[in-house]
């Protein structure tokens, strides 16, 4: 797959000046031969292959991400990165190189390398460093074409490549930022904060766990006195059939306290207490994503009891009105269509029903204990006159009102199938 490799550099770098000096030109231009249109299979690719960690970042097509130890960065032709490495002792390889073909994982920006791939990829960056250094070409890349291959094989697999637990009170959030494949998963077992998702801020505070699929941007930012304890997590989906598929949609949910002492079990497992620390079986990322279907599955649980108790809120203090599916879905900020959908859905019934279900009891109330006139009542109930009144009362109970009033509520009430 890698055959086609040319212009192949490699240098390993010990001081943060060579590295912010390598990428000092910022944007590389496509290369033009006079006036001839640019020629991409001639363009430079470029990696950052990180082995110690550092605190500075490293800017690509204007995302900003941190410096982990054992991190790759991939710069394709025509792509604009700044890095700014803010400790002087660094230990970075630099390749670069030309590649006929087109790089099958292209839109990958960054990967962390999996624990069981470390010592062969420091081994073979040593090695290929080692032979550009003696300028042997045909050596030089063949040791890039293994290079690539295994990365191939390690970013196509389904594997958590990220995992962290920051208890640090330094630790102050990560800038705004998306990733191009990556899953990520935030959670805030103490500490008090903000979670920036897509295009809403929610609160992120103890118990709170975000989760952002790929493309998406998202931003943490946490309290400046508080002590935090937030765990860390991405992973990388393949098309793999014994791993199951994650939510495709975000969210941020506050986690139940009964419910927390299970989330941290199956966290602490993956992140121990530094990153990369523990190998990733796929059983436990099976297990993360069950949680992430839990945990979306009870939020959905409580965003349509709320939505359908604020449906019925406006009902009951609405129905003495000549009240509209449109009017509630303009007060709840949705569609009729959606309000009627989703209200048949979560209820069993349908909204006009449980509109005329309030009219009616409230209607018995005032025919068991008052005298006034059908036509009042029918009008303080919400009917649109008294001959619907009567219409709609006969069809439910059989009885028309007046017959009601006369016989009393209490021979009808074994024939009520809509009181509660």
């Amino acid at each position: 797959m890698f055959e086609n490799l040319t212009g192949v550099i490699c240098y390993r770098l010990s001081d943060a000046a060579h590295v912010n000096g390598v990428a000092s030109g910022g944007f590389f231009k496509t290369r033009t031969r006079g006036n001839s249109a640019p020629n991409p299979g001639e363009e430079s690719c470029r990696i950052f292959f990180f082995i110690k960690e550092n605190s500075g970042t490293l800017m690509h097509n204007g995302n900003w991400k941190d410096i982990h130890a054992y991190q790759m960065f991939f710069i394709f032709p025509g792509e604009e990165f700044t890095i700014k490495c803010d400790k002087e002792d660094t230990d970075c390889f630099y390749i670069s190189f030309r590649f006929s073909g087109k790089i099958p994982w292209n839109n990958v920006d960054n990967s962390i390398v999996l624990n069981e791939f470390k010592n062969e990829f420091l081994d073979l960056s040593v090695n290929l460093a080692s032979a550009c250094l003696l300028k042997e070409r045909d050596k030089s890349a063949g040791i890039l074409g293994r290079f690539l291959q295994r990365l191939d094989e390690m970013i196509n697999e389904s594997n958590i490549i990220f995992a962290a637990r920051h208890v640090d009170v330094s630790f102050k959030g990560f800038p705004r930022h998306f990733h191009a494949k990556e899953y990520q998963i935030d959670y805030c077992a103490s500490g008090t904060g903000y979670y920036f998702i897509v295009d809403h801020w929610v609160e992120f505070s103890s118990g709170t766990f975000c989760f952002v699929p790929p493309r998406l941007i998202h931003e943490t930012i946490l309290s400046r006195t508080d002590k935090p304890d937030v765990y860390g997590i991405k992973f990388l989906i393949a098309n793999d059939r014994h791993i199951l598929l994650p939510p495709q949609e975000p969210f941020a949910v506050k986690v139940p306290p009964e419910t927390r002492s299970k989330i941290l079990s199956i966290l602490k497992k993956i992140t121990g207490h530094s990153v990369q620390d523990l190998p990733i079986s796929s059983l436990m990322l099976n297990n993360l994503i069950a949680l992430l279907h839990d945990l979306k599955n009870s939020l959905e649980y409580l965003e349509d009891a709320s939505f359908l108790a604020r449906v019925k809120q406006v009902a009951d203090t609405g129905y003495s009105f000549p009240l509209k599916i449109t009017d509630i879905a303009q007060q709840l900020h949705v569609t009729p269509e959606h309000l009627s959908r989703q209200f048949k859905k979560l209820s069993g019934q349908t909204l006009a029903s449980y509109i005329n279900n309030i009219r009616l009891n409230s209607s018995m109330t005032m025919l068991a204990n008052t005298d006034m006139p059908l036509k009042q009542i029918a009008s303080e109930c919400g009917f649109k006159n008294v001959n619907y009144f009567n219409t709609v009362f006969k069809q439910h109970y059989a009885i028309t009102p007046s017959e009601m009033r006369r016989q009393g509520p209490a021979d009808a009430g074994e024939q009520d199938p809509w009181r509660r």
